[in-house]
C-alpha cells in the first residue's frame, strides 16, 4: 500500500494510517472506526482510503 507517494503524506503519518486501514478493523469487532486527526494533509489522505475522519 503505497500510502507515502500516493497521499504525499510524512513516513510516520503513512504508518498510523496503514494501521488504521489493517491492523484496526480486527481490533473494532465490527463497530466503526473513526480517525481522528488536527493534520490536514493526513486527514485528506485519510478520506482518499475511505476512513472516516474527524
Amino acid at each position: 500500500m503505497p500510502i507515502v507517494t500516493d497521499h504525499r503524506v510524512p513516513t510516520l503519518d503513512a504508518i498510523h494510517l496503514a494501521v488504521a486501514i489493517e491492523e484496526c478493523p480486527a481490533l473494532a469487532d465490527g463497530e466503526a472506526i473513526e480517525f481522528v486527526t488536527r493534520d490536514r494533509d493526513q486527514a485528506a489522505a485519510a478520506v482518499a482510503l475511505r476512513l472516516m475522519v474527524r
